[in-house]
């Protein structure tokens, strides 16, 4: 199954695992990041199974195993890559009004090229010059403006606000309101 298909993945667990158990001595691990970060763990101890605080010391100690390191590797390289498309963006002059998680919400010139603004936000760091990496890309005249709503009553909307504002979360604030007259609102996905 999985394992068989892909036997490097299954090695780096190993390999973390080793690490692991060799950090119990110190208590800490570091992890070494491609981009020049590391992650840290403190308090490493397999007292009650392998255990790790991770990232700052008053966190909530966790189970902690190869898989799981892995996986905030993963996480780590691509907030890595993301955050350098949102400096390639602002470089090029586009105003990033905010991210969560992976999209963006870019404030951008009304004859913006969409294309421009996907190219800086996919553009790489030479380290990760060969990851493949993509965006969707929607333009708005505010953040938030679903045509639907606009063809139903008022009294019609409370459903669908309630709906939209679970999917979007910390965004839904901004849900109506618009930034700015004069240029349009964009909003990626990576």
């Amino acid at each position: 199954s999985f394992r068989r298909s892909n036997p490097n993945i299954c090695r780096l667990w190993s390999v973390l695992d080793e690490a692991l158990r060799g950090s119990e001595e110190d208590g800490i691990l570091e992890v070494p990041l491609v981009s020049g970060r590391s992650l840290k763990y403190f308090q490493v101890t397999s007292a009650l199974g392998w255990q790790s605080v991770p990232g700052n010391i008053f966190n909530t100690p966790q189970r902690t195993y190869g898989g799981l390191l892995a996986e905030n590797m993963v996480q780590a390289i691509a907030r890595d890559c993301f955050l350098h498309g949102l400096l390639n963006l602002e470089r090029a002059g586009f105003r990033v009004l905010f991210h969560v998680h992976d999209e963006v919400v870019v404030d951008a010139p009304m004859d913006a090229r969409p294309e421009q603004v996907v190219a800086e936000l996919t553009r790489l760091p030479s380290w990760a010059d060969q990851l493949p990496v993509a965006a969707n890309l929607v333009m708005l005249k505010a953040f938030g403006t679903i045509p639907s709503l606009e063809m139903v009553t008022r009294k019609e909307r409370l459903l669908p606000f309630f709906m939209i504002t679970i999917f979007y979360g910390v965004v839904c604030v901004m849900f109506f309101y618009k930034v700015s007259n004069s240029a349009d609102m964009i909003f990626m996905s990576v």
